[in-house]
């Protein structure tokens, strides 16, 4: 089929070639930077983070193998100033946050820049295809690490520590569609792939975005107000959690590590200020 000179294909393979092999690879090896030149610096705030993050993770996977006096090791860091970064290393993932919120912003205000004169359902609609954009952009890649998780992490592991990844798989085999709805973090325990409370959180504070966008467009004021008032009820929430459960701003707080992973770490409501931002 040819329309004004060009092949056209049907839906359904246009929708498979999202999957290509071939496409993906010059997508993903494509080095010229469309993005403002005045949002590079942002390059460097991912790579300084992105440090920050697997420092914390290295520090704490200390625990979890078969030390004498692991103990001994979270007393070190108390005393040291120099080792504030392990300290408060849980919070290292609230700059990905207000990165996310920040690029989300503009490209929802772009996308739905046009239905701001629309009719409700217009509006409705383009919001719908937002969440299905987003939704189906990180659809295949998320399905591969579940699918690896569950069959092929397991025997790439051996040893005493090797239950970790086998219990990883047993749980995405039973929890994997909780990943696939973004609501794996709805009770911080027993997670299929744990460190995808991220992505849970990052997925339904996006589903506020285009709501904002569309007040700020009809109003300033609405959309700032809208802003004020989530940001408000969290600190809100954030302090009587951390109030009832006297938890500590310390990662060292090991004590307490469980319930403050199951009651406020992985909560939307917890985290949500830094996206605000």
């Amino acid at each position: 089929y040819f329309v004004q000179g060009k092949k056209t294909i049907p839906a359904w393979q246009e929708w498979a070639l999202y999957f290509s092999v071939a496409s993906n690879s010059k997508s993903l090896f494509y080095s010229e930077n469309k993005m403002d030149k005045n949002l590079d610096i942002f390059h460097g705030v991912r790579f300084l983070t992105i440090g920050w993050v697997i420092l914390g993770h290295s520090f704490f996977s200390f625990l979890m193998i078969p030390l004498k006096n692991p103990l001994d090791l979270l007393e070190a860091p108390k005393n040291d100033f120099s080792m504030s970064f392990i300290t408060v290393a849980t919070v290292s993932v609230d700059v990905f946050f207000g990165l996310s919120g920040f690029f989300s912003i503009l490209g929802v205000t772009a996308a739905l820049k046009t239905l701001q004169t629309q009719k409700p359902l217009m509006k409705i609609i383009g919001v719908l295809k937002c969440y299905l954009h987003r939704w189906l952009r990180l659809l295949p890649l998320y399905l591969v690490i579940i699918l690896m998780a569950i069959y092929i992490f397991p025997l790439l592991v051996d040893g005493p520590l090797a239950y970790l990844t086998q219990g990883v798989a047993t749980t995405c085999k039973t929890k994997w569609w909780q990943n696939l709805l973004y609501i794996n973090n709805k009770d911080g325990e027993s997670e299929c792939i744990g460190w995808t409370w991220y992505l849970a959180n990052d997925m339904q504070f996006f589903l506020l975005v285009p709501w904002i966008v569309l007040l700020y467009g009809q109003k300033k004021s609405f959309g700032i107000a809208a802003v004020g008032f989530l940001a408000l009820v969290s600190v809100i929430v954030q302090a009587a959690i951390i109030s009832a459960n006297e938890f500590q701003v310390s990662s060292l707080d090991t004590e307490k590590s469980e319930a403050n992973m199951k009651w406020y770490y992985v909560k939307p409501w917890c985290r949500i200020n830094p996206y605000l931002i």
